[in-house]
């Protein structure tokens, strides 16, 4: 998951994929709140999990490794 989340980071932003880190905050990875959504509409395509009206608190974003968590954890209800 966090891997997906790197490589589609990459391609919303443009980065390259290099330089992101997946210690570090979605906004310190260079996503928007407009890039959030979309990330969150690829998430549902890729893995049928619906998280836009989930409760995504502050600490699952915190960085991407602990959004892969909750992806991970939202998977498995």
């Amino acid at each position: 998951i966090e891997a997906w989340l790197l490589d589609e980071i990459s391609a919303i932003t443009g980065a390259e994929l290099k330089l992101l880190d997946a210690s570090r905050p979605l906004s310190q990875n260079g996503i928007s709140s407009m890039g959030f959504v979309e990330l969150l509409l690829g998430i549902s395509r890729q893995w049928n999990i619906e998280l836009l009206n989930s409760g995504i608190s502050p600490s699952d974003v915190v960085s991407i490794k602990a959004f892969a968590a909750k992806i991970a954890r939202m998977g498995k209800q």
